[in-house]
């Protein structure tokens, strides 16, 4: 099983915010052969700018752990799919961030499912487009 984090589960985890447990939890499932990660750019500079360095140096560490275990995909967007994420991002009303748009194409486009912890955009990418996406809590309570 491919998963996409949300960059939300990231950072809860790595700024110790509510639901660290859960986040710690998730990753060590996926590191335990649960499932593999799917990240992207767009992932590693959200998480650059809202943890700063220590953030980024233990995002490191959780990175190179399922790199280390073979676990890791990284995907590109190309330009028309940037152009397809700010389509959707207005078709939206704008209510969520143009990098949930790309983080919900890069996971609908690898086969991924996507873990957030925003109910809303979960509750939206499943009504719309039928897209498997699901809260962190729903994944990680749930059976392998």
């Amino acid at each position: 099983m491919k998963v996409y984090p949300d960059a939300n589960i990231y950072i809860t985890y790595l700024l110790g915010q509510k639901g660290e447990a859960q986040a710690d939890l998730f990753f060590k499932q996926g590191v335990g052969c649960r499932f593999s990660i799917v990240a992207s750019k767009t992932v590693f500079a959200e998480i650059a700018q809202r943890c700063g360095g220590q953030g980024v140096i233990l995002f490191q560490d959780t990175v190179d752990n399922f790199k280390k275990a073979g676990k890791l995909e990284i995907w590109n967007l190309t330009a028309e799919d940037t152009r397809e994420a700010t389509t959707l991002n207005i078709e939206a009303g704008l209510r969520f961030g143009h990098n949930d748009m790309e983080h919900a194409l890069i996971a609908r486009k690898s086969g991924a499912l996507l873990v957030t912890n925003d109910r809303k955009l979960a509750r939206h990418l499943n009504e719309k487009f039928k897209q498997g996406v699901v809260g962190l809590e729903e994944f990680v309570e749930s059976e392998p």
